[in-house]
């Protein structure tokens, strides 16, 4: 990879920013993300994943959860999805008390198989994450606002455009963060 792809790449994508960034320190980051996971895989898994002992954790699940139902190879309400959650994350702060959690919002745009069957469950799925995140006392981020913003932005034609939020003095072009890592990680 010649130089300039690598600095575009690390631009562009929040983990290698971070890493390059923070070059002198010992980050590992493990993504043991599954496409098509829901909250039963993932609790199925969840020893295995977690024998790394993370000192932080961010969790991105739900969206297959409603996709499964509506295409008849799952039957998980809103109810199985929150009560699972809580019940991982219950688990996860007794085996690592000192473990900082990320809860990620999940998150849709309504093109292709995302259409209005998905809602308003998807809608009730997406609050449930957020009492869950609550409740385990974790960092949310927001990512369905994020992208909706986003989106509006781009249907007014200002995304891409630089805007100067007011705590930094540089930011990339919309939409490359959209991933909240400008974000500050508070709890």
């Amino acid at each position: 990879m010649t130089r300039a792809r690598s600095d575009a790449a690390t631009r562009s994508c929040w983990p290698l920013r971070l890493l390059d960034e923070r070059a002198g320190d010992d980050f590992q980051i493990y993504n043991r993300g599954i496409s098509g996971n829901k909250v039963p895989d993932l609790e199925a898994r969840w020893q295995a994943d977690c024998l790394i002992k993370p000192d932080l954790l961010s969790i991105l699940i739900g969206v297959n959860d409603i996709w499964h139902k509506l295409n008849g190879r799952y039957d998980g309400t809103v109810e199985d999805y929150e009560k699972g959650y809580t019940a991982l994350l219950e688990r996860t702060k007794q085996a690592l008390p000192d473990v900082r959690l990320v809860i990620c919002q999940p998150f849709v745009l309504r093109c292709g198989a995302v259409n209005d069957s998905w809602f308003p469950e998807f809608d009730q799925r997406k609050a449930a994450a957020e009492r869950v995140a609550k409740k385990a006392g974790a960092t949310w981020v927001p990512f369905q606002e994020m992208f909706d913003e986003a989106l509006e932005r781009s249907r007014a034609g200002t995304l891409g455009r630089r805007r100067r939020p007011p705590d930094h003095g540089r930011t990339p072009p919309d939409g490359q963060d959209l991933d909240g890592s400008r974000q500050t990680l508070t709890r």
